[in-house]
């Protein structure tokens, strides 16, 4: 089966919205109710108009079809869903082998038509894109870090997982990792990354590659809050100059993001200054 999903997304750091779409092979799944269990398939094909990783999905248009599929079949379903939309909060239809799935979300039912007719297009440009197995765009592995009672986790965000798949294979399954807090006392670089080098240990078990693997292929990776999406530390290390984050209050955290713009490698704050004249203060 392939699976294609174009989704409107926000970027909670930068504010900027946009449309990804996807399109996955191989897909293990025969409807959109087994979506979240079961495995999507291959990342075959992807157009970015946003950053991957850690976005809020605002509103998404899903297709399953066979593999094989003409987009006329696909424009078939998709117009099918379009007549029959009478804003509900989640509309389906199928036509023939080919169910297409539309999910407004946050978006108010007035301007829903508009909005499917964005994803429409772009989900229609991915289903006939050339194959690329790899990313599209370079972007680093983002491992999610929450805390548990005695520990903390680590595991892959989805993007990130998809992207792997690319790379790893159909058959390649994520791993999450655990670190009791007993383990994070003797073993700070494994429970907390910033306090020292990459683990390469742990980065390997999650993602199935090792550094420089991840370095060539997504440009390293990136450790983030969950919840919170703040980072806390990524691998190589950004190149940082004097500052100070008028958010998180770190010194020595800021990058240039082009003219009177700096944004916090530490949890990713965007200011107009350097903040040196607000740590001169204090």
């Amino acid at each position: 089966m392939l699976y294609l999903t174009a989704q409107k997304v926000l970027s909670p750091a930068t504010g900027q919205t946009g449309i990804n779409a996807f399109r996955y092979a191989n897909a293990a799944v025969r409807s959109f109710e087994l979506l979240r269990t079961a495995d999507v398939g291959e990342l075959e094909a992807q157009e970015l108009e946003v950053p991957p990783g850690g976005n809020d999905v605002i509103c998404y248009l899903d297709v399953l079809a066979p593999t094989g599929t003409e987009a006329e079949a696909m424009v078939r379903s998709l117009d099918a869903l379009r007549q029959t939309w009478s804003n509900e909060r989640r509309g389906s239809a199928e036509i023939g082998d080919v169910r297409a799935l539309f999910v407004p979300g946050r978006i108010p039912s007035e301007t829903a038509l508009g909005e499917f007719d964005a994803l429409v297009p772009r989900l229609l440009a991915v289903a006939t894109a050339a194959p690329s197995p790899l990313p599209v765009e370079t972007h680093p592995i983002m491992v999610l870090v929450s805390t548990q009672l005695d520990g903390r986790r680590y595991a892959l965000d989805q993007e990130s997982v998809r992207c792997l798949r690319g790379v790893n294979g159909p058959e390649w399954r994520q791993a999450s990792v655990t670190v009791d807090d007993v383990v994070a006392t003797d073993f700070a670089d494994v429970a907390a990354p910033v306090f020292g080098a990459l683990n390469h240990s742990l980065v390997l078990t999650l993602t199935g590659l090792d550094g420089p693997r991840l370095h060539s292929l997504f440009g390293g990776v990136r450790f983030v809050a969950d919840p919170g999406g703040k980072t806390i530390w990524e691998w190589p290390t950004p190149d940082v100059r004097p500052g100070y984050c008028l958010s998180c209050h770190q010194h020595g955290t800021l990058r240039d993001a082009g003219p009177g713009t700096f944004i916090c490698a530490h949890c990713g704050n965007v200011q107009p200054t350097d903040g040196l004249w607000v740590a001169a203060l204090s």
